[in-house]
């Protein structure tokens, strides 16, 4: 029962420090920067705790981290389906937590707060 019970927690730990690394690398282009993210992560204990027993944190904070990659990577790209990932992950990221839902709400203050990005509100996504 105990391995059941602390595997996915494991996969969504797994899950977010991979998202903390690919978000670091892609935004720095450093990927020594990117694994220093990773190590600081594991010794924060908010990041570690749901590593080890499954709460509804764990899959919500890897949604959060993916849905910030995809999010990023539709900032930058402007391709569709990055939005389309983003709004996904959002969406699994809800059945975890209704904490989630907030994410849009933080993508579209970021992009009405910035200048050089208020055109994409009018881009398809």
């Amino acid at each position: 029962a105990m391995p059941a019970f602390r595997l996915p927690a494991g996969a969504c730990h797994a899950l977010l420090m991979a998202a903390v690394y690919l978000l670091t690398a892609r935004t720095f282009g450093r990927p020594k920067l990117a694994l220093a993210a990773v190590a600081l992560g594991l010794t924060i204990p908010a990041m570690t705790a749901p590593s080890v027993v499954m709460t509804i944190d764990g899959p919500l904070l890897a949604a959060w981290a993916w849905a910030c990659v995809f999010a990023q990577q539709a900032v930058v790209g402007g391709k569709l389906r990055h939005w389309v990932l983003a709004g996904l992950v959002t969406a699994v990221g809800i059945l975890a937590k209704y904490t989630m839902v907030l994410f849009p709400a933080c993508v579209g203050l970021y992009l009405l707060a910035d200048r050089d990005r208020r055109a994409d509100l009018a881009r398809p996504g």
